[in-house]
């Protein structure tokens, strides 16, 4: 298992070169991995520019970070895919100095959807979310064709991930995050049943809110935490 960290981020990389191939406009970015899950919710990824300085440049240049979650790779080579798309977008606006967020980033614009669109994705959805506007953005069936050979060497070499992915209704991924490790005290007190959590779609979302104890969760549709609501 001593070269699985290395296995999957060469796999990144190589897909990423792939999308450069496609698009010579997007940078190259230097790829981590790690977890997605913080106490604001679950992230599939995200771009970050200039975070890293190149040693070997004399005048400081510096590199994007790429992040890709673990709890991404749970879902397989196809939604891996996606989220790189989605945050290639962001490196394209970069370059181009265009502004394709706001709200520290969280609200994605008509840019970002253009930019999106243009590397093969697509929006879904009736109308932008109040939070994260154009955000939820999907792979394309003719994208997936046109690289397929990608998103199947991404299936192999996704080696290990984090969460168990599971679907919902409309079949959305939610991933379930790793427990943490330590103890856990009990008592043999009865409770009562765990009462249900909703995301924020309009028809709401619904899972146990026993999944949530680990960790929080992300609905992919409408981008908000699944809640336990009075």
């Amino acid at each position: 298992m001593n070269s699985t960290g290395s296995t999957i981020i060469k796999a990144l990389e190589c897909a990423w070169e792939a999308i450069q191939e496609a698009h010579p406009e997007v940078p190259s970015v230097v790829f981590i991995t790690g977890t997605g899950a913080s106490g604001r919710g679950l992230k599939w990824g995200h771009h970050w520019a200039d975070r890293w300085t190149n040693k070997d440049s004399v005048s400081g240049e510096r590199a994007t970070e790429l992040f890709i979650s673990g709890e991404r790779l749970a879902c397989g080579g196809t939604l891996t895919f996606q989220t790189m798309l989605h945050e290639a977008a962001h490196a394209l606006a970069r370059v181009r100095g265009q502004q394709d967020t706001s709200r520290q980033g969280r609200y994605h614009n008509k840019t970002f959807l253009k930019l999106a669109e243009e590397l093969g994705l697509s929006y879904n959805h009736e109308a932008p979310d109040a939070t994260i506007g154009l955000s939820a953005v999907e792979i394309r069936e003719e994208t997936t064709r046109d690289f397929a050979g990608v998103i199947a060497m991404l299936d192999d070499e996704i080696i290990a991930h984090l969460g168990t992915v599971t679907f919902i209704d409309g079949g959305a991924p939610i991933v379930v995050p790793t427990p943490r490790g330590g103890t856990t005290t009990t008592t043999t007190t009865r409770k009562a049943p765990a009462p249900k959590a909703e995301c924020g779609c309009e028809t709401p979302r619904k899972v146990s809110a026993k999944l949530l104890e680990d960790g929080a969760i992300m609905c992919r549709v409408c981008g908000e935490d699944f809640e336990v609501r009075d």
